[in-house]
């Protein structure tokens, strides 16, 4: 009863923010789900604006998805504007559209069908599909105790939530989590390879006395 309630006063109270004259139009349900399902609405919107197939972008946002793996300063060695192309991702490029401020997320599929149409959501679902299963498959292979299983299971959340959030997102929270992760083991495995070789070269000499 309380989620119902909260959800009732959460799509009332985004109404009344955005002041959406379409959603006046709605019954109290329609308003409900028009304001908690926004994914959905605006999926449906772009699939009509980029539907018409002289709107596509062709790759216009994929710049976003790859900037991220590398820090700021070697895109600059590079010549390459990191910021002006992390820009062009999808939630922005989709909210210019549809003449709005914040960015509009429609999800990993809404962003293969704005760039190539109907092909580029099918195959995209497609690598998708092999992407999660392959990660799936080698999660399930390594010991829980592993180090690369936290790496792992952080590919796979990132994986699965860009279903419903955005691809330059999704490489962003690969590398905004997992760095700092590679950075932690790494000064760790250097920590404990010197305090075992400590060991070694003591036990000698404790011998010896």
């Amino acid at each position: 009863m309380l989620f119902v309630v909260a959800a009732l006063v959460l799509a009332l109270t985004v109404y009344w923010r955005e002041q959406d004259p379409s959603a006046s139009l709605l019954s109290p349900l329609g308003v409900l789900l028009y304001a908690t399902l926004g994914e959905f609405r605006d999926l449906g919107w772009a699939m009509d604006y980029y539907g018409l197939g002289d709107r596509f972008l062709h790759g216009r946002t994929l710049g976003s998805l790859i900037v991220p793996l590398l820090p700021t300063p070697v895109w600059k060695v590079l010549g390459i504007d990191k910021m002006a192309i992390y820009a062009q991702n999808s939630a922005s490029v989709l909210a210019d559209a549809m003449g709005r401020v914040p960015g509009q997320r429609i999800g990993a599929y809404g962003e293969f069908f704005m760039e190539f149409g109907w092909t580029g959501a099918l195959v995209g679902a497609a690598l998708y599909g092999i992407l999660l299963a392959y990660l799936d498959d080698r999660y399930r292979r390594v010991d829980s105790s592993q180090v690369r299983a936290i790496f792992f299971a952080l590919a796979i959340a990132a994986t699965v939530f860009a279903q419903i959030g955005q691809l330059n997102m999704y490489t962003s929270t690969l590398t905004g989590y997992g760095y700092p992760i590679a950075l932690v083991v790494l000064v760790t495995a250097r920590r404990t390879h010197s305090e075992a070789s400590s060991h070694v070269s003591v036990g000698p000499a404790e011998t010896l006395g």
